[in-house]
């Protein structure tokens, strides 16, 4: 399989930076997700590498070549697309056939192709079917058995279960997950749904306004964000604004808005009197009644709402102006709406990111 590298890499429409000075690396066999937003220029840096539009500056290598110039049909890629593009005049091996032919392909290997692209996808048995007597989780797997069949070297995805139910994508993702680990396929998916890129990805490249957050593992994106963006945009997260005002052998001693002196661990870059953001995940805090606890990182709330979720129960509290999101799976001795409470949590549960929009 083939390695993809992006570098410096701009494309705008008009005054309008879709994507500035992006570099991402690629390593054969590997699955990587670009996450963000909506407009944040995760689909036109896929086009891009795809070939259907031109980078304004920088340099796209498959393979350590450059493909500056070279058509889509050469790249040895496949996609597949958002609705799936399938050509609705053509049985599913006519649709799946159309680019081998394009190829030049012969007649023989065509069928033997088709076959086994067609039992990858476990859709088999159906290739006389039109893509209207098919599901919508049908024609998902024809539109990915159709990026297969040509062998492709770089398999790119363009957010491919948007289209389907939750119970669905959810079934799609482990299928995606295991054709990947299976054919070891160099691919890179678009997607801005946080969980399908968890769960999907082996690396995240979080996306905004055009440039890249960060990049690192689903564990790494999710539990040490670099920004106050990334901590926002996956998952949930309460960031309370606080002050640096020492350190000690444990960590930074920081003086949160709503009151109390609490321990962070110690992050690269940030010092005593920096302003900063305490993230903690909400499953990470523990909820006491306000009698309960003992001296450590906690703050007192009020309970908002409680509500019962199957798997979770939420809370919903506040601390002075600052809204707050405890989830715990054990709802036992949670105070009730109204109550006071105590939030606790652990000095390594904690991360400070740099900045405070107050």
């Amino acid at each position: 399989m083939a390695t993809v590298e992006l570098e410096g890499v701009s494309k705008a429409y008009g005054a309008h930076r879709a994507v500035h000075e992006l570099s991402l690396a690629v390593a054969s066999g590997e699955s990587v997700a670009l996450l963000g937003p909506s407009g944040c220029g995760k689909t036109t840096t896929l086009n891009m590498i795809a070939g259907f539009l031109d980078p304004d500056a920088g340099h796209i290598r498959i393979d350590g070549r450059p493909v500056s110039g070279v058509p889509p049909y050469r790249r040895n890629i496949g996609m597949v697309f958002q609705h799936y593009a399938l050509f609705p005049h053509l049985t599913v091996a006519d649709n799946l056939a159309f680019g081998l032919r394009m190829r030049k392909v012969d007649r023989s290997e065509i069928a033997r192709r088709v076959g086994g692209a067609l039992d990858l996808v476990h859709m088999g048995g159906l290739e006389r079917r039109y893509p209207r007597e098919l599901s919508g989780g049908q024609q998902q797997r024809v539109a990915l058995a159709r990026a297969l069949v040509v062998e492709p070297a770089v398999l790119l995805l363009d957010e491919p279960l948007s289209n389907l139910d939750a119970k669905l994508r959810q079934a799609m993702r482990e299928e995606i997950v295991d054709l990947q680990q299976r054919l070891g396929i160099t691919t890179i998916f678009v997607t801005h749904d946080q969980e399908e890129a968890l769960a999907i990805a082996r690396r995240i490249a979080v996306m905004d306004a055009g440039r890249v957050e960060q990049i690192g593992t689903p564990e790494a994106i999710y539990g040490r964000p670099r920004t106050e963006f990334v901590a926002r945009f996956i998952g949930e997260a309460n960031l309370l604004p606080g002050e640096v005002v020492g350190s000690e052998p444990g960590g930074l001693r920081v003086r949160i808005d709503v009151g109390p002196l609490i321990l962070a661990p110690p992050e690269a870059g940030i010092k005593p009197g920096d302003r900063v953001l305490v993230m903690i995940r909400p499953e990470k805090v523990h909820v006491r009644p306000a009698r309960a606890g003992a001296p450590g990182n906690r703050i007192e709330a009020t309970v908002k709402s409680v509500s019962f979720l199957g798997a979770v129960t939420r809370c919903h509290l506040t601390a002075g102006a600052q809204e707050l999101i405890v989830t715990t799976g054990d709802p036992a001795n949670l105070p009730a709406a109204g109550e006071r409470a105590v939030l606790e949590w652990g000095v390594e549960d904690c991360r400070l990111l740099a900045g405070s929009r107050g």
